[in-house]
């Protein structure tokens, strides 16, 4: 067996330098302009002792051991990736890893009295060409065949076999990848040339990996440095960060209310209406137009991602699709929440907090779950007395 025992009596079994060292490393990475991939590259180098062949990391990135944790050829994973490494967690290639991603070797023993004498860890293993939506969380032991695809928000607790679509919490395997799954690249060629990648279309745009259009990786770049800025400018700086977030979005929305971190992929494609809130750790993917009504409110670690890479594990290195989002006026998102491709939110609903919304929501209703239902109407017997809550505030 490969696990690793961290006793809290010795403090020399927990490599403590070792974690100083790689959270620094980490530090510094997050603190590296995106522009400056050279700087980045020998960072990621350091952090994980090599740098491997073709690897993207977004920042940013949290790791406690580096040294622990073995990375395929052509690695890609987007904001917010943690990996606690306290065993070996081992990548195989071209495996492509959502935002807001964990894998989390290390585990406290079930009886409250032994949390506090030790640890232990057990690694974690992932195949070639897996692909992880967002918000996925692999716990300790686990292994997921290659070829699959773990669906956002899923909760990993047992091993997953090769070339299946798993999700939920706990994550269950949902059917077999079969050739069927194949799409046509060739007919996505023709639509690609054709101009329908081009950004703030309303209908579905796809991505060449093969041939990556020039523009796209252009804006892509601007917006995150742009991003980067924002968010290391002081909240009390409100001129600078409005100046940014008008360059970032190439428009001025009224009202406009967002608090650092945001990662936004083009910016170009968001659309927002008047009076926007959006709290702490904001993403959206923007590969499609994303669009907000008036009056939305965004809890903090939401998510808006309309990308979608291809079912099929041999097309996933080649290409991708990217399907609108629009929410609507009066809509309210709770903390955590994660929207995919191509769903529409009706005008004045609630998602729960922790939902993964897969499908359309209908005006007026309050959802949540995962995936994402309306549970009820919204309806006048929710209407609060504001005015007795006010006596209630001056009393």
């Amino acid at each position: 067996m490969d696990r690793v025992l961290f006793d809290y009596g010795n403090s020399n079994s927990f490599g403590l330098e070792q974690i100083r060292k790689t959270q620094d490393l980490c530090f510094e990475f997050n603190n590296t302009r995106p522009s400056d991939t050279e700087r980045r590259n020998e960072l990621l180098r350091m952090i994980f002792g090599v740098l491997p062949e073709g690897i993207q990391v977004q920042a940013p990135l949290q790791v406690d051991f580096g040294v622990n944790v073995r990375i395929g050829k052509n690695f890609f994973a987007n904001y917010n990736l943690v990996l606690i490494d306290g065993a070996k967690i081992t990548f195989g290639d071209d495996v492509l890893v959502g935002p807001n991603c964990g894998f989390h070797c290390n585990q406290h023993p079930i009886v409250p009295e032994q949390r506090t004498q030790f640890e232990y860890a057990d690694p974690i293993t992932v195949g070639d060409r897996v692909w992880f939506g967002a918000g996925v969380t692999v716990l300790s032991g686990v292994t997921i065949g290659s070829g699959s695809i773990i669906g956002a928000g899923s909760v990993v607790t047992k091993d997953i076999p090769e070339n299946v679509i798993a999700a939920g919490t706990p994550c269950r395997v949902i059917r077999k990848i079969t050739v069927e799954d194949k799409m046509d690249l060739e007919r996505m060629r023709s639509e690609f040339r054709a101009g329908l990648h081009k950004g703030g279309l309303p209908q579905r745009a796809y991505f060449d990996f093969v041939n990556p259009p020039s523009d796209v990786i252009a804006q892509m770049q601007k917006a995150a440095d742009l991003c980067f800025e924002f968010n290391h400018t002081k909240p009390s700086d409100t001129e600078k960060k409005s100046k940014l977030l008008s360059e970032l979005f190439r428009r001025d929305p009224e009202g406009l209310n967002i608090i650092a971190p945001i990662h936004v992929d083009i910016g170009e494609n968001v659309r927002i209406g008047k009076n926007f809130f959006s709290n702490y750790n904001l993403t959206i993917i923007d590969g499609a137009l994303v669009t907000f009504g008036d009056n939305v409110l965004i809890g903090p670690d939401c998510g808006f991602y309309c990308n979608v890479h291809l079912t099929h594990p041999d097309q996933r290195p080649e290409f991708a699709y990217a399907d609108p989002i629009v929410i609507g006026d009066d809509v309210w998102i709770g903390a955590g929440v994660t929207v995919l491709s191509g769903v529409t939110i009706g005008s004045g609903s609630v998602i729960g907090a922790g939902s993964v919304v897969t499908k359309d929501i209908p005006d007026n209703v309050i959802a949540y779950g995962s995936p994402c239902r309306a549970v009820r109407k919204i309806t006048d017997a929710d209407t609060m007395d504001l005015e007795r809550m006010r006596s209630e505030i001056k009393a």
